[in-house]
């Protein structure tokens, strides 16, 4: 067996740039040699103190999408109240998705903010020195001209700075994330109303009050969010009832749209598709429109997923530690001992075949004779 403890050694220091700063942590691994003797194994790592002039407390969520926007988030100090937690997003964008993203900013802030919906306060594109920070201009040091050339995705490092709420993991209880659910739908309904389109409804996108007394759910994340007419009703695809298929049957899949073949190749899922994979509509899946339609359906994904990723709710003492250190992960303690793997029938949602999870999640919902729940559930 392995374990992991971490401790600052008296000899540690902050290096870094401007941007972050970070302090040399030693990671003791212990672990059993051929004889059976245990062992320890020193391992250095960096843990962020700074982030672009924040004081950092560490960080809370990390991870690669589906479209290779690496993103990191920090819980952070405010500069102007020490007692005050924030969340610091650092986020690489396609660059062609920043006109659209400005748009609907813009119009957020014209048409008013909701209670459920949390907005960046502070939003900018990193720089470096003068020139704007993107994956082939500024880091990998190729010309616009190349770039061009080479027909492959640009990405910008954008930074934003919001209001620190809970993880969904960090549920209180049953009805405390049933609450943050319905709050988060209120929010996307407004969002609906007003012409923005969210695209990446996701337990991550998803956070809870931090006390009692506050607004329990909220949406957040609008990095995949682009402008819609509100005027104009969205009209789902009829299923004609001679075609439909029953909760047992396996429906013929539509032809994907081919990449573009005079482009280098990618990933499909790449190509393809806006959200959080194992929370994609089928409808997307199969490369149809997305729509509000497909957003609800990826909230019903939450809720049903939520009870295959939970044994229960963290204790009290547990939930109490997250909250004092800001719901920060801890570099070597692992996921939380309340969390648990994915049943065989949804864990290939994550990076199983797209035709078969589409297949999967259209035989459970989109079934006649209101069926379809049931079938998700698996009775």
């Amino acid at each position: 067996m392995v374990t992991t403890t971490l401790t600052t050694p008296d000899d540690a220091t902050n290096t870094g740039t401007g941007a972050s700063s970070y302090t040399r942590i030693v990671k003791i691994i212990k672990r059993k040699t051929e004889d059976g003797a245990a062992e320890d194994v020193d391992r250095f790592v960096f843990y962020p103190v700074a982030v672009y002039g924040y004081e950092c407390l560490g960080i809370l969520f990390t991870a690669s999408s589906i479209r290779r926007r690496g993103t990191t988030v920090f819980c952070v100090v405010d500069l102007g109240d020490k007692e005050k937690r924030l969340a610091l997003k650092m986020a690489w964008q396609d660059v062609t998705r920043v006109a659209e993203q400005d748009a609907v900013m813009q119009h957020l802030t014209k048409q008013g903010l909701h209670p459920n919906v949390i907005v960046p306060f502070k939003t900018e594109k990193v720089k470096r020195y003068d020139d704007i920070c993107t994956t082939l201009g500024v880091i990998r040091g190729f010309l616009d001209a190349q770039i061009e050339e080479l027909g492959v995705e640009n990405h910008v490092l954008t930074l934003s700075v919001s209001e620190l709420k809970r993880p969904v993991k960090y549920f209180w209880g049953v009805h405390d994330f049933v609450r943050g659910l319905r709050g988060a739908l209120s929010g996307h309904e407004y969002l609906t109303k007003i012409g923005i389109l969210h695209r990446d409804i996701s337990e991550n996108n998803i956070v809870l009050g931090l006390r009692p007394e506050d607004e329990r759910g909220y949406l957040i994340d609008l990095d995949m969010a682009i402008p819609q007419n509100a005027e104009e009703p969205t009209q789902p695809e009829l299923v004609d009832p001679e075609t439909s298929f029953s909760r047992f049957s396996t429906p013929e899949l539509p032809t994907l749209p081919e990449p573009d073949s005079t482009k280098p190749v990618r990933a499909l899922r790449t190509v393809l598709y806006q959200g959080t994979f194992p929370y994609i509509s089928y409808n997307v899946l199969w490369g149809g429109k997305h729509t509000q339609f497909d957003d609800v359906e990826s909230f019903l994904y939450v809720l049903l997923l939520f009870f295959f990723s939970y044994a229960g709710p963290l204790s009290v003492s547990e939930l109490c530690e997250a909250d004092e250190a800001g719901f920060s992960q801890f570099i070597g303690s692992g996921r939380p001992s309340h969390m648990r793997n994915w049943p065989t029938k949804y864990a290939g949602w994550d990076d199983g075949e797209t035709e078969t999870i589409a297949a999967q999640k259209y035989a459970a919902i989109a079934t006649l004779g209101g069926c379809g729940i049931r079938a998700l559930s698996g009775e």
